[in-house]
């Protein structure tokens, strides 16, 4: 009989395998026949790609460097595109094997160096997170501390592209796509992010 834990990280694979917009398929469907897709995201779609990457980097994660399967789910995913800036806040309800939540809010810019066009960055280098466990739960305090989140996301969001190349395949091999992908541009325009990826050649 499966465990409560095996159950409930089934039930939070199903409901991020659902298509909650159709914005996955069309990125799939574009890769696959063309090697190209390029489009202008609203918030809304952004925020479906940005929830399951979240997912799968926390997923990579060890806790307290303890090589076990982190039980977790996006609990929260906000994001407000308005004068060329993405404001992003989001949460993660870790399940196992600790318990608590970790809260992100921090807004993306383009780039402003020439030679980094198409790459979006930190504005202000500000990133806020807040961690929330249990108020007698040391034992998740110490792990969390140990983790470094704020770190971990630093070195993410320093380089988003090259997050996007190594997990959003994996997200959109559901939908049919079996390449990597190469080239990844991304620029903030008004109230929308206009997205380029191209597939790398086999």
């Amino acid at each position: 009989m499966p465990s409560r834990k095996t159950e409930l990280s089934q039930r939070i694979a199903d409901r991020l395998s659902r298509p909650v917009a159709p914005i996955e398929q069309q990125i799939a469907e574009s890769l696959t026949e063309s090697g190209v897709f390029e489009a202008e995201l609203s918030a809304e779609e952004l925020a479906v790609i940005m929830r399951k990457l979240l997912y799968m980097l926390v997923a990579e994660q060890k806790v307290a460097g303890v090589e076990v399967p982190i039980v977790h789910n996006v609990s929260k995913m906000e994001i407000d595109i308005a004068n060329s800036e993405a404001e992003i806040a989001c949460e993660v309800h870790i399940h196992s094997p600790l318990v608590g939540f970790i809260q992100f809010s921090y807004t993306l810019e383009n780039a402003d160096e020439d030679e980094d066009e198409g790459r979006l960055q930190l504005k202000d280098n500000a990133l806020a997170v807040k961690e929330v466990t249990r108020p007698m739960d040391m034992a998740a305090k110490l792990a969390l501390r140990i983790m470094n989140v704020r770190a971990i996301a630093l070195r993410e969001l320093s380089d988003l592209g090259a997050l996007i190349r190594r997990t959003l395949p994996e997200q959109l091999q559901e939908h049919g796509f079996e390449g990597q992908i190469d080239e990844v541009l991304m620029i903030l325009q008004d109230d929308v992010l206009v997205v380029r990826l191209t597939v790398a050649e086999s």
